[in-house]
């Protein structure tokens, strides 16, 4: 039996945004994909996709909103991260990063406490399950150099231009 997953799908300030929760919380967010593949997506993670009005994915979508247009800072919704027991402390440190800041992937390894496991923290970031609200987007290379973002690297710029971060970044 698969876990319903209630999902709402709407268009951004960055393009389409998809955004679904299980009963305890944000479980994936996707932006600039098309409905169908998130839907598949979220199937192929064993969730029986259910479309809403309301309720915590609608809320994260409103949340997301208002941060791309530069009103919010804070997410408050719940997260129901799914992933290994390494990847979900990882994300626990990315979600420390505060707004306009940014740590490079050895830092945030560090934080979690594997000093030396960078590039598993490098993989573990890529894997974030709900981008924005665990901002992956404020981790960058060694040296302050700002490093992929799914192959959008133009979205992660706008993401670090809208927080004012982009200027502590070095050019390669």
């Amino acid at each position: 039996m698969t876990e319903r997953a209630g999902y709402y799908i709407d268009r951004s300030p960055l393009g389409l945004l998809a955004v679904a929760a299980s009963e305890r919380g944000i479980v994936m967010v996707r932006l600039q994909t098309r409905g169908d593949v998130f839907l598949r997506e979220l199937v192929e993670k064993g969730f029986t996709p259910s479309k809403v009005g309301s309720g915590p994915a609608f809320e994260a979508f409103n949340q997301i909103v208002e941060y791309l247009q530069g009103v919010r800072k804070h997410f408050t919704v719940e997260l129901d991260l799914r992933g290994t027991a390494f990847q979900k402390k990882i994300w626990r440190e990315v979600i420390k990063i505060p707004y306009g800041k940014l740590k490079t992937y050895s830092e945030v390894a560090a934080a979690a406490g594997y000093p030396k496991a960078y590039r598993a923290a490098g993989n573990a970031v890529g894997a974030n399950p709900a981008p924005l609200i665990v901002p992956c987007h404020r981790v960058v290379r060694s040296g302050w150099i700002m490093g992929g973002y799914g192959g959008r690297e133009d979205i992660k710029e706008k993401l670090l231009r809208l927080e004012g971060s982009y200027s502590q970044l070095k050019k390669k």
